[in-house]
Formats: structure tokens, sequence, C-alpha cells
């Protein structure tokens, strides 16, 4: 077999894979993120022809939310640029970056297996130690925590200090991270034969089995509802297939995380009882109930009413439902909104606040800032990758790794677009990125020759069966 030599390419695609759990509140992603810019604007710049048009959605995206909160919603530029900013409501224009490297520097199947395997091992890794940590109650300096475990057993509240940074304050970020690493994997598993694995099938399954329990463990009831509906979406295909012996051993290691986690998790039990006996109030501490969130829509329903075509502004939600919160019974308050209300009715007056609050739903959010146009445009870019990721897995029935690749991102876009129904999962880059690694490296995988190492792999298979 041919010898692997680490290319600056895998070292930065190792380097994103941290970056997706880390996320860009931690200056290392940022750099990250950077380099990847440059390595892509370099690509460009050599052919600017050859710009994808899927990087002119993202880039028309992006300036509508700029037009939206600078031109339309009156937020200062001093604003715009400030940390403050980017760490909250600008995250959305760093999400979508990392799709223009994907789209612009092409990426071999050798490559793009190191690094979704890479993902796989850190993953598991990371989880199997947190698992521990969290089961046995095991201390760590400056407290800190291996992985967000929602909100510990009742009354205890959350660790302020995480290992990753951008686990520090959602569970929702944490079930997105690990339920895209685990439906990839579960999905390219079933699907593809031993030699265009990356590694040994029992070690796969063990690994896949750790990052299952983590899933579990961060008690995100908006990622199980992805999650089951992603399966959902997936079992079609796996009927028609019929069954085999790699659905059921995926199976036995799905039933087992979750025997494990809900075991081992009394924060777990207690989450899933309030849906499951429709008990809608508070669990414990800080946690947003059901009731809370219905609470949060009902509020946004007037905003989107008012603007329905352009939204009150792009990054205005918190800024008015914080500032004074708006009554779906009594109106909202006329003199600091400007235009027609009905048609457009902008956020103009209202103090900017920065502050890290939304409305649990994706939809509801970027409908009541952006209006029909922002969202029929970010819409406009979801389809059109899901309908390339969707001609590539069909293109061909062979197992081959580019089209269970596409398969896995075509899914995983139907597990984060269920998932948006009940958080922000179009607007956070921990819950975006893992997201961009995946769908990213199956479009830019998508037209790539088969791997060396799997045509070696083949190649030995053959010859040991006695063929030419």
């Amino acid at each position: 077999m041919r010898e692997w030599r680490p290319s600056a390419l895998d070292a930065l695609l190792l380097a994103f894979v941290v970056a997706s759990a880390i996320t860009v509140s931690s200056l290392p992603a940022i750099v990250v993120l950077v380099c990847m810019g440059a390595v892509a604007g370099a690509r460009l710049a050599r052919d600017p022809r050859r710009i994808d048009p899927l990087i002119a959605l993202i880039l028309a995206n992006e300036a509508y939310w700029f037009i939206s909160a600078f031109l339309l919603a009156a937020v200062p530029l001093s604003n715009l640029l400030a940390y403050q900013f980017w760490r909250w409501d600008g995250r959305i224009f760093i999400y979508y970056l990392p799709f223009i490297f994907f789209l612009s520097v092409p990426v071999s199947l050798a490559t793009a297996r190191r690094a979704l395997a890479c993902a796989l091992v850190f993953s598991a890794v990371v989880a199997l130690l947190g698992a521990a940590q969290f089961t046995f109650d095991i201390s760590l300096p400056f407290g800190i925590h291996l992985v967000e475990t929602g909100l510990g057993p009742p009354g205890e509240g959350t660790n302020p200090v995480r290992l990753f940074t951008g686990f520090q304050a959602s569970h929702d970020v944490t079930g997105t991270y690990y339920g895209l690493i685990a439906l990839t994997w579960a999905v390219l598993a079933v699907s593809l034969p031993d030699p265009e694995l990356p590694m040994s099938r029992p070690l796969l399954m063990v690994l896949l089995g750790c990052v299952f329990v983590a899933f579990v463990l961060a008690v995100s009831r908006a990622a199980y509802a992805g999650l089951a509906a992603a399966l959902i979406y997936q079992s079609v295909r796996w009927v028609r297939r019929g069954w085999s012996p790699r659905l059921g051993t995926l199976a036995l290691v799905g039933v087992a995380a979750v025997a494990v986690a809900v075991g081992a998790s009394a924060s777990v039990r207690a989450r899933l009882d309030v849906v499951a006996l429709g008990r809608l109030g508070h669990t414990s501490g800080s946690d947003y109930d059901v009731s809370g969130r219905i609470r949060e829509w009902r509020q946004t329903l007037p905003l989107i009413w008012a603007s329905p075509i352009i939204g009150i502004g792009f990054s205005r939600w918190n800024d008015v439902l914080e500032d004074s919160p708006v009554s779906p019974d009594a109106g909202l308050d006329a003199p600091r909104f400007h235009g027609l209300r009905g048609l457009f009715w902008l956020a103009r007056d209202v103090k900017v606040l920065n502050a890290d609050v939304s409305p649990h739903s994706s939809y509801v959010l970027r409908w009541s800032e952006i209006g029909a146009v922002g969202v029929a445009l970010l819409a406009c870019f979801w389809l059109v990758v899901w309908r390339r990721l969707r001609v590539v897995a069909r293109a061909t029935q062979e197992a081959t790794f580019p089209a269970a690749l596409a398969c896995a991102a075509e899914v995983c876009i139907v597990f984060v677009a269920v998932e948006a129904l009940f958080n922000d999962a179009f607007g956070a880059p921990g819950e975006g990125f893992p997201l961009a690694l995946i769908a990213g490296l199956a479009l830019a995988t998508a037209h790539q020759p088969p791997s060396h190492r799997a045509t070696e792999r083949r190649d030995i298979r053959k010859g040991m069966m006695g063929g030419e």
C-alpha cells in the first residue's frame, strides 16, 4: 500500500475538524477560517471564471443581512464591527464561509476520508472521557467539563467552564455536533463495504457508540427530534435495499448507547419526561421550558405580521423583545418603528443590546428579522445544496464513497432542518460548522476519482480471490 504523507490540505482540514467543535468564539477557530479563506481566495483569483453559483448565493445572503442591519434597521456600523456583534448576532456571517472553501478547492477522496475519520476519532475520545467524567463525577482543574451535559441533576445548574468554548452555553450545540458526526458515520457504515472504510468495522462501531452516548447525554430535545426525522428519512432507503447485518449491528450499537446514557443520567430522563408526560413547565434551573418557547413564538408573530416582506431588521429580534417584551395581544410600541405596518415596519429606534437570545426557532427568528425576501434567499442556498447532494447520491447504485457521503450529507441537512424548528440551527456556527464540513466535503469530492487507498484495497481483495 502507498504510504500516507500528510499534505497542507490535510492539516488544514484536520484543523477545521477541531474548529468545528470549539467554534468561532475562540482564537484558533478564527485562525483556521482565515487560512481557509486565503486558500479559497487564491484559488478563485487564479481562475475566476470557475466561480460556483453557490458562492454567489452565499455572498447574496450575506450582503442582504448587512443591508438589512445597517441600512434598513439602522444598526450603527461601529456595532457591526464590534466583537459582541460577531459573538452573537453576527455569527451567521461566519457560518457559511467554509462552503466557499469547499466549493473552490479540490479535495481528494483520500483527504475527505481522513478528515471525517479524524472527526469521528476526535469526537469519540472526547465523548468517552466526558461521559466517564459525567457518570463518575470526576473533577478536573478549573471546573472543566469535557462534554456539555445539559443541566445536570435537578437544582445543580450548569458548570460555566468547558474544554471547548463552543460548548459552554448550549446543550443544543453539543447535541447537534455529536448528532451530525454520528449520523454521517452511521450512513457510511451501512452503505460502504469494508474496503471503502478508513478503519476496521469493529473499531468504527466502538467509536460510533461513544459518539451516540455523548449525543444522548447532551439532553437536547431539538437534536433528538432532528435525529429521529433524519433516521426516518434514511430508513426509506434502507428498507428498499433490504435488511443487512450492517444495519442490524448499527441498531444494536444505537440501542446500547441510549441504554447506557439514559441509565447514567438523571437529567436525560428528566428532560424527556417533560414532553412524554405533557408537563410544560420548567424542569430545573435555567432550562428553557416548552411553554416558554411557545410564548416566545407568540410574541414574535406580531413582528412577522407587521413587516412580512423585509422583516424588522437583521439582529433586531432580541433588541425588541429584550428591551420591552411584546405581548401578542397588546400590540407593538409604534413610535419606535418606521414604515407601513403590514408591509414593512423597521425597528430603527430600538436600543442595540447584542444579547444571545432567540425564539428557539430559526424559521421564526429569520422571518421576523429578514422577512420573506431573506428567508427565500437562505432557502435557495440550502435547496440547491440539497438538490446537488441528492443528484450525486442517486447517480450510481454502486456503494462508492462519494455517493455514500452525499447521501449522508443529504440526511444531515434533514437533521438540521427539523432541529431548526426548535432552535437557531441555521444561525449558530457551533451547529453549522460540522454541517459545512460534511456537506462541503461531499460537494468537493463529488466529481473526484476514486482514492488510491480504496483502489489498492480492491486490487488486494481481487488478488486474494484469484481475480485478474
